[in-house]
Formats: structure tokens, sequence, C-alpha cells
């Protein structure tokens, strides 16, 4: 496989999948030997960039108005010519647009990646990356298919399923369910999107049913105030506990016995996953990219959005089972070691590097 020059963008460097997944593409890209480079505005992610020693350049990625847009594209200028990139390979729409315009202007010949991990605007959306892109990856075929239906050209896409994000977990973790009270955990930002309020609302029916269950909400947004008040008018105070962000993922998935998605949306679902490597049963809603990361009734249930009070007929469900849980959380474990690898990811990227290349001289 030939080597290129790749330029990684985000517009951030937020703690979020579409961050999480793109720094482990650029490791995984590193060690077949690529040379990359990862462009962002600031974030709390920019340490662990330093600490994997990953060649970061600061642009101004996150433009508001089209004064910052036209300095990101200058941005992405400097840093293509100097390092001769190949390929520019971006995680949004924002930024992809701004690479055309850099390649346009400046009259340069990189290709072009469009890395959709969920977008907004969709007609809008897909044709102009009809124009600004060269290929189009998709962590779904969910996702590939709205975007074909929305527009996009079916001949540039291809679906690329996430891989889980952290080292895969050596041992499964030990459940705590026999031991101490039950742990149900929700990962994620507390933004509408994710669906919390759902969460604690089947909190709320599972408490009615005299189950005394643990509940941890692990994150942190804007909602956590609005949360915290429906908790206290709840009086569940002591059983529903905010723990912020937690980077410890070991510790977090050691300490919980079911993982709770309980968003509105998902392209993919990287929680998912990580809670599937450490042995641990999901229930999840069926939206989006998620029944093809979560087999119903195998590594987990799925429930319907917004529908708390089958969210928490599931999580009852499995309380009074523990041999299912068990049984789900292996299944779950095996699937993400088996399939939801960083090599494969890393295979099919590099199919997709060749094609756009071999197709443009």
């Amino acid at each position: 496989m030939e080597k290129y020059n790749i330029l990684l963008i985000t517009p951030c460097l937020n703690i979020g999948g579409e961050e999480l997944s793109t720094i482990a593409v650029a490791e995984e890209l590193i060690k077949r030997g690529h040379n990359v480079y990862y462009m962002s505005s600031d974030g709390p992610l920019l340490k662990e960039l330093v600490n994997k020693r990953i060649n970061f350049s600061n642009g101004r990625m996150n433009a508001k108005n089209i004064f910052g847009f036209k300095k990101g594209i200058e941005d992405i200028k400097n840093i293509v010519k100097k390092c001769k990139i190949d390929i520019i390979h971006c995680s949004d729409p924002h930024t992809t647009t701004m690479s055309y315009f850099a390649v346009k202007f400046y009259r340069l010949k990189n290709k072009i990646i469009w890395h959709d991990r969920r977008t907004r605007f969709y007609p809008i959306t897909t044709r102009i990356m009809n124009i600004v892109a060269d290929f189009v990856i998709a962590n779904s075929n969910f996702e590939k298919q709205k975007l074909i239906k929305n527009g996009l050209n079916c001949k540039k896409i291809k679906t690329i399923h996430n891989s889980l994000n952290i080292p895969f977990p050596k041992k499964k973790s030990l459940s705590t369910h026999n031991t101490h009270r039950p742990q149900i955990c929700t990962v994620g930002r507390l933004v509408p999107i994710k669906g919390h309020k759902y969460f604690v609302k089947a909190a709320a029916e599972i408490r009615k049913e005299k189950y005394k269950v643990k509940f941890l909400i692990v994150g942190d947004g804007f909602l956590r105030t609005k949360l915290q008040d429906f908790v206290v008018k709840k009086n569940m105070e002591k059983d529903v506990i905010f723990t912020g962000f937690k980077r410890n993922l070991e510790e977090l998935y050691s300490s919980i016995d079911i993982l709770v998605n309980p968003s509105l949306y998902e392209s993919f679902g990287n929680t998912c996953l990580e809670a599937m490597a450490y042995g641990k049963p999901v229930i999840a809603t069926k939206t989006g990219g998620v029944p093809e990361v979560i087999e119903d009734g195998v590594t987990g249930i799925l429930v319907p959005p917004r529908n708390f009070k089958k969210m928490a007929e599931a999580v009852i469900y499995l309380l009074k089972n523990p041999n299912i849980t068990q049984k789900m959380g292996k299944a779950g474990r095996e699937k993400a070691k088996k399939y939801f690898t960083i090599n494969r990811v890393g295979n099919e990227i590099e199919g997709v590097y060749k094609n756009v290349m071999e197709n443009t001289q």
C-alpha cells in the first residue's frame, strides 16, 4: 500500500465520538506508515493529542462568520502546502467546504474526503458535498441511505462502521450485581438529542417498583441543572448520581451492570461499543445506526425513542434475569472483539484512499 501524507480535520477538540474516532484513526494510520497531521481548533482533547505525539496544527476550524471561514481556508492551505498533503480527511461538512475552497483558490491538487458521523440539513448538505467532496464515508448504513435519499451521488459513498476507540480490555469487567446495588449508567453530553430526560423518567419508573438501584449520569452539558431539578422534584437525589465527564473507562464500566443509551438519534453509538467491550449488556433506543451495533435480544435490548416506560421495563427484565444479562454481555464483548476493530477500519479507510487517489490521476 502506497503511503500518503494525510490531513485529518475536526472543528474542535471536545470530548465526543467524532473527535475520539478521528484520533483513533490518526493513530492507526500512523502505525501503518502514513504521515498524519491533525488540524483543529483548541479543546479538552488537545493534551491527549500531544501525549500521543500526533502532529497537531491549531487552525480556525470552527469559524462562525465569513471572516473566520476565510482564515480557516488560509490555515488549511498553509499546512497542505507545507506538509505536501495528498488527502484531506474531514469530519464535518463545514471543514470539508473550507478544504474545497483552499484547494480551488490556491490551485492545489489534493483529494477531499468527508467522514460523516451525523449531519444536519441533509438536502442542502448532500448537494454541497456532491461538489466539494471527492468521496464520502458514512459510519452506518442507515446514515449512508439517508444521504443517498437526500441527493448524494451513490457512487461516491461507502459505509465504514466505527471501531472501538479505546484499547480492547483484556478481561471482561466483573459485575457488581451480586454484591452491591445494581448500577445503571448512561454516558453522553447533556444535550436534548441524547435523551437524558427519558433516562431519568425511566429511573423514576424503576424506583416505583421498589428496586434498589443506583443510576449514573456520566457527562456534562447545559441540561445538567434542568435534569438535577427533576431529580430533586422526584426525591431521587440519593439514587441518581451526576458524575460529570469521566475518562477512566475501565473504572466506569467495571462498576456498572447495564448501560442505557436513551438518544433520540444516533448515527452510530460509540458508548454502546465501549460497554460491549467490557461485557456489559446495552439497552438502547432503536434509532439511526444503533441497530447495526446492538443486536436486539442478543447483545442488548432495543426500545423505541422517548418511550421511558419500555426503557424501564427492559432494565427491570435484566435485573430479574441475571443469567440473560451475563449472556448478552458476553455476546456483546465477542462482537466488539471480532468486528468493531481499528484494524478493520484502517483496512477500509486505506481502500478508500487508494480508490480516490487512483481515480484522480
